[in-house]
């Protein structure tokens, strides 16, 4: 069985492949310095920014309810003062916290707000990341199709995509538009979006890079098996152990 559900979570770096002690420090002093930038007595758009980052921190470690309660501090702040484009992404994580949990009702709710308030101010960016979660939204409901649809669209934002930011965001769409052409068994067009995942997130120095290369290596093995490819996947799989060595980490 193709664990779509656990997979898909690549997108959001959720933690499948555990760090170093000291960058679990590092954790913990960004949220110290965001909770500094959050509750500072004369609110603008610095506070709505720092909550919502702490909300996205969250989604990383998995703690869903603590990222619906940030993401719905984030938008009662951004109302507050008129920010609207902390109003939008904050109803997107308002939206995952309550899917993660499985009340999808209330996250296409809250995933409609947010991308009706994106198009209107044409927040690129979040769009993307929004598609990216209706894709998620979808995939944990096997709706693979309709979970593609959405990442194709994130993808089409993303075509001239000529900054760092977006070719990054282009490696997290590719890769989840793979997992799940890979469960539509369109195994072939599944491992080439892996494959382009993967080149540009070895083009591309970032936190999460090497995270990503690894993950895109063991998942483009899984679809290889599927194929009854055993010699390319047990190529991957050694890329995978190699750069698992090379960058200290190791598979939970």
């Amino acid at each position: 069985m193709y664990k779509t559900g656990f997979l898909i979570l690549l997108a959001f770096s959720i933690q499948v492949i555990s760090l170093s002690v000291a960058a679990q420090g590092e954790d913990n002093r960004a949220f110290d310095s965001l909770l500094a930038i959050a509750n500072k007595p004369k609110a603008d758009t610095g506070n709505v920014t720092a909550l919502i980052e702490i909300a996205r921190l969250y989604l990383e470690k998995g703690k869903y309810d603590s990222v619906r309660w940030y993401g719905e501090k984030s938008f009662d702040l951004a109302s507050t003062i008129e920010d609207k484009k902390g109003m939008g992404i904050s109803c997107f994580y308002i939206g995952y916290g309550f899917g993660a949990y499985g009340k999808y009702d209330s996250t296409v709710i809250y995933f409609a707000r947010a991308e009706k308030i994106m198009l209107e101010i044409k927040d690129t960016s979040n769009l993307v990341t929004l598609y990216n979660g209706y894709g998620i939204l979808n995939n944990f409901q096997s709706d693979y199709s309709t979970a593609i649809f959405y990442l194709l669209k994130a993808a089409d934002l993303l075509k001239n995509s000529n900054t760092a930011y977006f070719r990054r965001k282009q490696t997290e769409i590719y890769g989840n538009l793979g997992v799940n052409l890979v469960a539509e068994n369109q195994l072939e067009k599944g491992i080439d979006y892996q494959k382009k995942a993967l080149a540009i997130a070895a083009l591309n120095e970032y936190p999460a890079a090497l995270r990503y290369r690894t993950l895109f290596y063991a998942y483009i093995a899984e679809a290889y098996t599927k194929l009854k490819k055993f010699k390319e996947a047990w190529l991957y799989i050694d890329s995978a152990k190699q750069l698992c060595k090379s960058g200290n980490l190791s598979f939970n």
